[in-house]
């Protein structure tokens, strides 16, 4: 299969030093914000170099069932071990049935990524004064009593008791990708579900707590989810190619990576003829799941989510007392404050229709996975294990030159997550 290395070296293999320089800079620049909206990355900087070719070759490999697996025509991938060096690269095609090489540089939608990144936001507004934690969202959002007692920090957490509006949303999405749809609106689909627990009680995985957020954060702001994601997340931490898009439908790059949505008919999965979603409103996932950003730039914001670069508020325990995602995964596999925790690393596993992405962040080491294959039937699941597949390979990079090998342990296997993706394929693995 096509695999398109990084040949820009510069930013494959030194995003650590850049991203470090780029906060430095926005720290000055941004309009209204203080010197304290970003500190310094404390973590190892990258080795000189690309990953050793064996060990390359082995990621390729894991890359390239994942993608099978999936339905999908490619994958972009980075891979960044400070000990050993980097591998960045777009494997397979852009199109299922093309021959144009899926390419590094190219943009794609991160899926439920974006929740970190509303987040984000909040924490942001927290330490400027905007909004406080606790604050009700029926404070900043009009026409939902029945929410008086979910708080926005209980909406970024997940844990309001509301719960999914896909049921209601999911076929109208796919039949009309053109449509422009209002958050409000979405959300209304997840209140008319009602709440299946009690505010605070436990996390119960919901867009449209996200959407609400996004809407609070819109109202007490005065601006825009473009913007404030701009002003609270990009420009602070230099994402020069993240960006939430506008409202009309657009492919997340020209001549990009395509986005497949595969239907199961009454013989089985229809791999040969899955529906193409490139071209889709961004509205369909807004502040949940809408955001568009590259491999480079993800991985960007991987480390520095792991690490609570950005302003937080005062003492903030946003990562405090993570919660069980579901009883079906390890007690290791957490979630708090709109990210993921795998043990020690720090990131997301997610979708948005056409694309599932996951990035993986491990603070002490400064490991980083960042992963997108262009196929979303899946969900989470498939890009989730190839990530952790991927971070259990980097586990077992050598030492580059006078670098020493870090203690870095993890609580799963590389053929663990491998057999998970067999039994998770949708379509025929060679």
């Amino acid at each position: 299969m096509t695999v398109q290395v990084n040949a820009k070296s510069s930013r494959a293999r030194r995003w650590t030093r850049t991203m470090v320089v780029a906060l430095a800079a926005a720290s000055l620049t941004l309009s209204g914000c203080t010197s304290d909206r970003v500190e310094k990355l404390d973590t190892p900087a990258l080795a000189e170099g690309n990953l050793p070719a064996e060990l390359v070759a082995s990621m390729e490999s894991v890359v390239n069932t994942a993608i099978a697996g999936a339905g999908a025509s490619g994958a972009i991938v980075g891979v960044w071990v400070p000990w050993s060096g980097s591998w960045v690269a777009g494997v397979g095609t852009t199109e299922l049935g093309g021959s144009k090489p899926m390419d590094p540089d190219m943009s794609f939608r991160i899926g439920e990524i974006t929740r970190a990144m509303t987040c984000d936001a909040l924490y942001g507004m927290v330490a400027d004064g905007t909004v406080e934690l606790n604050d009700p969202v029926t404070d900043y959002v009009s026409g939902v009593p029945n929410l008086s007692d979910v708080t926005l920090d209980q909406l970024c957490d997940s844990t309001s008791g509301l719960t999914t509006i896909a049921p209601a949303t999911k076929a109208r999405m796919v039949s009309s990708p053109e449509r422009e749809w209002s958050a409000r609106e979405l959300a209304s689909f997840g209140l008319g579900r009602g709440v299946i627990a009690a505010p605070g009680e436990r996390f119960v995985n919901s867009d449209t707590g996200y959407l609400l957020l996004g809407l609070a954060l819109e109202r007490a702001s005065g601006l825009t989810p473009q913007k404030y994601l701009e002003k609270y997340v990009n420009l602070p931490l230099g994402l020069e190619n993240t960006a939430l898009p506008g409202d009309a439908a657009a492919a997340p790059s020209k001549g990009g990576p395509h986005g497949y949505l595969t239907s199961n008919g009454p013989e089985g999965w229809l791999c040969a003829s899955p529906t193409d979603l490139t071209k889709i409103s961004a509205t369909t996932g807004s502040t949940d799941s809408g955001v568009v950003s590259t491999i480079t730039d993800l991985g960007q914001y991987g480390l520095a989510l792991a690490e609570q670069t950005l302003a937080q508020g005062k003492e903030t325990d946003r990562f405090d007392a993570p919660l069980a995602i579901a009883d079906s995964l390890p007690a290791w596999s957490t979630t708090i404050g709109g990210v993921q925790f795998a043990d020690s690393m720090v990131g997301y596993a997610g979708s948005t229709l056409g694309y599932a992405s996951a990035v993986w962040s491990d603070p002490a080491t400064g490991v980083t996975v960042a992963v997108m294959v262009n196929n979303s039937t899946n969900g989470a699941g498939i890009v989730r294990s190839l990530a952790f597949q991927l971070v259990a390979l980097a586990a077992t990079a050598p030492a580059a030159g006078n670098q020493t090998v870090p203690e870095f342990g993890i609580p799963w296997t590389a053929e663990a997550e491998a057999a998970t993706i067999q039994t998770s394929a949708i379509c025929p693995i060679p």
